[in-house]
């Protein structure tokens, strides 16, 4: 997957940047690095509460205020972008194949790649809401435009398409509004029977006769979808109507009854096409974990609750509850996990009616016989055990539905407090994990903010070594020039040896 960003602070345009198993964030202070990170938790609290708008500017993992206090105030559109570069598994893409009069009927079968671009603005009441959104497929470029009333207009590789009375809502709980068409004072949503009248007309327009539902069908499921020159192709030369064959034979692809042609079939599609990649994101930002880099403080005892836990907070406060909730099977593995990590484990111990969080350190390679009150430790333990705990319980509860899932962590500052040795285990760790995971077939991603010069070493020599591939690493350099961020591609070779990197850079933070 790769995404980018236009107007997002001081996020002027990213371009894309792909999201690969190791993900670094590198850059000064205020250099935009916070702000590319913490995009993913706003996606994740946007997709996960019931909203009016697309984006939950302040919620439950990040605040980034309202919508003109996240554009970049240099813009002259007064839009922020988001921008998504993904491929859909088959058993997705799959879901786009229907039947009906109007349908593609599994005419597009090289639909996979899927770019996505969402455009959002405000209104006088400082509401937000999408004005544009662009969608290409295969080389299709499908446009829809919102004005404030949310009316559509809806153009096919720049060609307007013949379309009224279709408007979008943010209906549901999803990131993209719905397309719903105005019929006798009533709306309903878009589906494989949309735009049918306007289908048949051009069709019928085509072919100068009046043909039945059937015979339109027929015509249309020998229609390509694979690229404009493959259905330009296929509407050439089909051979399902007579009259319909002998008055296509002398259209080209700039021809205007071929671009209303194209542009409406898409056009009668669109509404399934938001509803894929709708879900898709939906179901991709909800399975994303954040971790803060202010995480709770540790304390001696903790309050015990009756509630079922299954997913650290993004500061760490319910660590003590998580731990607790493990069952003796969880415990006996996660203590295992951990042993053969970082030589300690974490475990909630009832004391007194109170839970309180031990660490168990290994003495040698058959007994963990030092144990302490996580307060009585150095307080890098505090920082990255909600950090561990989150990860392995990630893994350990990933169903057969989520395996089709990525998973996405977003982790600020891994190495706060953590001596240098424990932040090569942490590495270590993440490697191990990915590589179980692959084995397993789940799509794990870790995106790191880090300022760590012993991490990114640690990374280097662990391609050398041939633990990960420098095709599963990617660096993301940030600076900022003026008033914008400036993002450098960076990353290793396959001696683990680091390319496209400034001299000097860790000088410099």
């Amino acid at each position: 997957m790769k995404i980018g960003f236009k107007n997002l602070r001081s996020l002027k345009d990213t371009g894309f940047h792909e999201i690969r198993s190791l993900t670094f964030l590198l850059g000064q202070n205020s250099s935009g690095k916070s702000t590319f990170l913490r995009a993913f938790p706003l996606l994740r609290q946007s997709v996960e509460t019931k909203t009016k708008g697309p984006i939950l500017w302040y919620g439950s993992y990040v605040d980034f205020g309202d919508f003109k206090t996240a554009l970049w105030d240099k813009t002259e559109d007064k839009t922020i972008e988001f921008s998504f570069d993904f491929k859909l598994a088959p058993e997705r893409s799959n879901r786009l194949y229907y039947t009906g009069p109007n349908s593609l009927i599994n005419k597009m079968r090289k639909y996979r790649e899927i770019q996505f671009f969402i455009k959002l603005n405000s209104d006088k009441n400082n509401s937000t809401y999408a004005s544009e959104f662009k969608i290409i497929i295969n080389d299709f470029e499908t446009i829809v435009k919102i004005d404030q009333n949310r009316n559509v207009e809806i153009l096919v590789d720049n060609h307007k398409v013949k379309a009224e009375n279709i408007k979008a809502y943010n209906v549901m709980n999803g990131f993209i509004p719905q397309i719903v068409s105005i019929a006798k004072d009533r709306m309903y949503l878009g589906n494989h029977n949309h735009l049918t009248k306007e289908v048949h007309q051009i069709i019928k327009k085509i072919s100068k006769i009046e043909y039945a539902d059937e015979t339109i069908a027929k015509i249309i499921s020998t229609f390509n979808f694979d690229s404009n020159e493959a259905l330009f192709n296929s509407v050439k030369n089909s051979d399902a109507a007579t009259k319909f064959s002998k008055n296509v034979k002398d259209l080209n692809i700039d021809s205007l009854v071929f671009k209303e042609l194209k542009g409406i079939m898409l056009a009668s599609n669109i509404a399934y096409f938001v509803n894929v990649i709708d879900q898709y994101l939906s179901d991709t930002f909800k399975a994303v974990s954040y971790i803060a880099p202010l995480r709770a403080t540790a304390d001696r005892y903790y309050r015990p609750q009756e509630l079922s836990i299954d997913e650290v907070d993004f500061q760490g406060k319910n660590l003590a509850l998580v731990l607790a909730n493990f069952s003796d099977g969880e415990k006996n593995r996660f203590k295992e996990w951990c042993l053969n990590n970082f030589d300690f484990y974490p475990e909630a111990t009832l004391n007194g009616g109170n839970i309180s969080i031990f660490v168990n350190f290994r003495q040698d390679n058959s007994t963990t016989n030092l144990k302490h009150n996580i307060i009585d430790l150095g307080f890098g333990f505090s920082q990255i055990l909600p950090i561990i705990t989150q990860i392995w319980n990630s893994v350990e509860n990933n169903n057969s539905r989520q395996k089709k899932i990525t998973k996405i962590f977003v982790i600020e500052q891994p190495e706060l407090h953590l001596h240098p040795k424990l932040q090569t285990k942490f590495i270590d760790a993440l490697i191990n994990v990915l590589s179980f995971c692959k084995s397993k077939e789940m799509d794990f991603k870790f995106i790191i903010e880090t300022h760590s010069e012993t991490i990114i070493n640690t990374v280097g020599n662990r391609i050398y070594s041939q633990k990960i591939t420098a095709d599963n690493v990617n660096i993301l350099l940030f600076e900022r020039k003026d008033s914008f961020t400036d993002i450098i591609q960076a990353g290793f070779n396959n001696e683990g040896l680091l390319v496209n990197w400034p001299y000097g850079f860790f000088e410099e933070l």
